[in-house]
């Protein structure tokens, strides 16, 4: 399977702050922390893994060990299946926040809440991959706009029901 062109957050100059928030939260979009890291789209198939940048090359940086058997448990009963995430190095974790293929099925006329589910339903926990979870409250996402981590960069906002992945469905708002 080749490279799926996903949406990049788009750079906003929205405010990080309640009022912001809460117009987004009920437009019906939905927060999730961005993180300070490398994008990374990994296939997953019985013959091992396939990582890419967020441009479509193969990622020159090798994943550790434990990183790659945390994406093996997530390996379908068959065919591919396609994550994306964002890699912190430094942490050596992967944060996984959609699915675009399971089982040979490209996922793109799903919503971003049906993925998500999906994604919810096979993630197995280790310590070196997360899911990153979806902030529904103002509070939720000033909490996370506080956090002290130099790994947490802000938020994106994306649309819960829209279908596929179109490009204007994400937005970024940094701490």
């Amino acid at each position: 399977m080749k490279y799926i062109q996903m949406q990049h957050p788009k750079n906003s100059n929205l405010m990080a702050d309640e009022g912001t928030f809460s117009r987004l939260l009920k437009m019906g979009w939905i927060g999730q922390k961005k993180m300070n890291g490398f994008r990374l789209q990994c296939h997953v198939d019985a013959n091992g893994i396939a990582a890419f940048t967020r441009k479509g090359t193969k990622h020159t940086r090798k994943l550790s060990e434990p990183i790659i058997a945390s994406f093996m448990q997530l390996e379908p009963e068959s065919g591919v299946s396609v994550f994306d995430a964002e890699w912190v190095q430094p942490l050596n974790q992967v944060f996984l926040f959609d699915i675009l293929v399971h089982e040979n099925q490209l996922l793109n006329r799903l919503s971003y809440k049906e993925r998500y589910e999906i994604l919810e339903g096979i993630f197995k926990v280790t310590p070196h991959m997360r899911i990153l979870p979806i902030l529904t409250s103002v509070s939720a996402c000033l909490g996370h706009m506080r956090s002290d981590s130099p790994y947490v960069e802000g938020l994106v906002f994306k649309a819960l029901d829209r279908k596929g992945w179109p490009d204007t469905a994400i937005v970024r708002c940094r701490k």
